[in-house]
């Protein structure tokens, strides 16, 4: 699908159209260049997607790992004051 609101898009489109009313009237090339700013508008729109996509996942596996590490500290705590608890019971 492709976005037409985007800045790219619309500034090619007024450039077809600047050569309509110059009376270019040659269809196959305006069709050309239509196909032209679709194709490069389209790129764009995937790119920026794909971009958007990663940071997203980037940002969801930095989240995951802080949640694995905290949780790893918060047992890793318990274990020793398990052991801490079951060695001064030895102890006395």
């Amino acid at each position: 699908m492709i976005d037409y609101n985007d800045s790219i898009l619309k500034q090619n489109c007024e450039y077809l159209i600047k050569l309509i009313e110059k009376g270019n009237n040659d269809n196959r090339l305006i069709e050309e260049e239509w196909r032209e700013l679709k194709t490069r508008a389209i790129k764009k729109q995937k790119k920026e997607y794909f971009a958007r996509i990663k940071e997203e996942s980037e940002r969801h596996r930095n989240e995951t790992l802080d949640r694995f590490r905290k949780e790893a500290e918060e047992s890793n705590n318990e274990l020793k004051n398990n052991y801490l608890s079951v060695w001064k019971d030895s102890i006395t």
